[in-house]
């Protein structure tokens, strides 16, 4: 079982990051630092963490499948049969990309630029905490069983 955090901002931080640039704000910071990590990102874990606390991850996804390439595969609509079984499915946010962080086979990932990058225990172990009170908060956010 796999569970996608997808970082996603505000209206509020929108707004303020589109009439006065990302570094008009920690959250429009936190978010152009993740949105373009690399596996080697210096820091990678304490930005993950930051932008957890900011409210910048959102339960996009959860699902049975056979590993997170196939998650990755399917929450980007591949045209193909990826053995993914989903079970929660928050509409209104983009598909996964990078930046984002899924929960699975006993690791806490991060969604990079080129592959994946596994958070270190401490990290992983903070954010599998915080992820119990993250919770989608788009008003459109419904199981889904498909």
């Amino acid at each position: 079982m796999y569970h996608v955090y997808k970082l996603h901002l505000s209206d509020a931080a929108a707004s303020i990051i589109n009439t006065k640039g990302w570094q008009a704000s920690p959250e429009g910071q936190a978010y152009k630092r993740l949105s373009s990590a690399s596996g080697d990102t210096p820091s990678l874990a304490g930005h993950v963490l930051s932008a957890a606390l900011m409210g910048l991850y959102h339960h996009g996804l959860t699902v049975e499948a056979p590993s997170m390439g196939d998650v990755f595969d399917y929450d980007n609509g591949a045209p193909f049969e990826t053995g993914v079984k989903p079970i929660y499915h928050c509409k209104g946010l983009r598909s996964m990309s990078v930046g984002d962080v899924i929960m699975g086979d006993g690791h806490v990932t991060v969604c990079c630029s080129y592959g994946w990058k596994s958070l270190p225990d401490y990290a992983a172990a903070a954010f599998a905490v915080m992820a119990k009170q993250i919770a989608c908060q788009r008003p459109n956010a419904l199981p889904q069983s498909a």
